[in-house]
């Protein structure tokens, strides 16, 4: 047809965690016309962000839930929804991608840019699978190579070491290590829309399982398209909740740092007998910070809030039915916040972890009667690092 459509490609990292997507760093901005694709220009979210503190920006026309659960974490502010510095290092924080990506579509013109017609968000395991195509990439800000089975690591966790002053472990060498990234990113997707990717079964055998795990998401402002996206699973959606209830939750970073990578997750759901024909929907949560005390630069290990190196603070949201009926950490009943997020109902609450320490959460929801012979409540799981790839 001749029209041309523009696309933000986020890169993101769940080595500093957010809702679905993890940490926005690098974006590239994507066009297509007459069957040609072209990388209109790749940059820095930092670019984004320091336009709108200078120029300002609207949030008008965001998702209201996007504006009510997030708006406090320097996204819009206020209720005419104005604030001079939409924060577009938060704006991962939903666990319901559209939200990200609606509002990123609003605001991203307002940061310089062009109007665009759709936001993808890859994490650093999609551009390892990316590199199988495109073969390895040589980064001279560190005088290395990155191949192919190497890439997810060097972008969670190697930079930062390779960026790491000699002489002082408190100083990281964030220009240079950022323009690491800037290369690495840029030469993947310069290659692969230059025709690296294979034949579309092979592609899809090779991404789907990442499909699967949330780490590729695509959505766009026709609804048609949306749809397609919802059905195949990219579109990152929460899913809806069933008779049987339904369970999940997000961690964000809330120290400013990268220790994400070292978070792991123990997660039981299960449907128990209430008395008289209802159920209780449980869910046992255990989060297990595995990073040292020591020993790392401090933008991996360390935080901005005074706690001690190799503590992880996390912004933990619980999502489940309505009806909460009991929330314990550690066995002990907490306070916590309640918001809306597209069909679910959120329970937030802030925890800190010390490095080697774990924090154990039980939910009990009501759930009402079987209304058939199944129990199959809905689960829903943030994509976190794999070490153990």
């Amino acid at each position: 047809s001749g029209e041309q459509r523009r696309y933000l490609i986020m890169f993101t990292s769940p080595a500093e965690l957010r809702g679905i997507t993890g940490f926005f760093g690098n974006y590239a901005d994507v066009t297509i016309e007459d069957g040609r694709i072209d990388v209109t220009e790749f940059g820095r979210r930092s670019e984004l962000s320091r336009f709108v503190r200078r120029n300002g920006a609207s949030c008008s026309g965001c998702p209201p839930e996007f504006i009510d659960h997030y708006g406090p974490y320097s996204l819009a502010v206020g209720p005419d929804l104005e604030w001079l510095g939409f924060g577009w290092e938060n704006s991962t924080m939903p666990a319901h991608f559209p939200y990200t990506a609606e509002a990123a579509s609003i605001v991203y013109p307002q940061s310089g840019k062009s109007p665009i017609d759709g936001v993808i968000a890859i994490d650093p395991y999609v551009v390892q699978a990316l590199m199988a195509y495109t073969g390895p990439v040589d980064v001279p800000e560190f005088g290395v190579t990155v191949r192919p089975d190497d890439a997810a690591q060097f972008i969670l966790e190697d930079q930062y070491l390779l960026a790491q002053a000699a002489d002082d472990e408190t100083r990281l060498d964030n220009e240079n290590r950022i323009d690491a990234l800037d290369t690495l990113g840029q030469q993947v997707i310069e290659a692969v829309l230059s025709g690296a990717l294979p034949v579309p079964s092979e592609l899809a055998r090779d991404l789907g399982p990442l499909v699967a795990e949330k780490r590729l998401l695509a959505w766009t402002t026709d609804a048609a398209e949306q749809d397609l996206f919802d059905r195949i699973g990219m579109l990152g959606a929460l899913p809806e909740i069933g008779d049987d209830g339904g369970f999940g939750f997000t961690a964000v970073n809330g120290g400013n740092s990268k220790i994400d990578v070292f978070l792991e997750r123990d997660v039981d759901v299960r449907i128990e007998p209430d008395g008289d024909g209802q159920r209780l929907l449980v869910a046992d949560v255990t989060l297990t910070n595995t990073s040292p005390a020591g020993g790392l630069p401090r933008f991996v290990i360390g935080n901005t809030r005074g706690l001690p190196e190799g503590t992880s603070r996390l912004l933990v949201t619980m999502y489940g039915p309505p009806d909460l009926r009991s929330y314990l950490i550690d066995g002990q009943p907490t306070e916590y916040e309640v918001n809306a997020e597209a069909g679910w109902t959120a329970y937030r609450r802030t925890v800190d972890i010390g490095p080697g320490g774990s924090v154990t959460f039980r939910l009990e929801f009501g759930i009402g009667p079987s209304l058939d012979d199944t129990e199959t409540p809905v689960l829903w799981e943030q994509p976190l690092a794999d070490r153990s790839q």
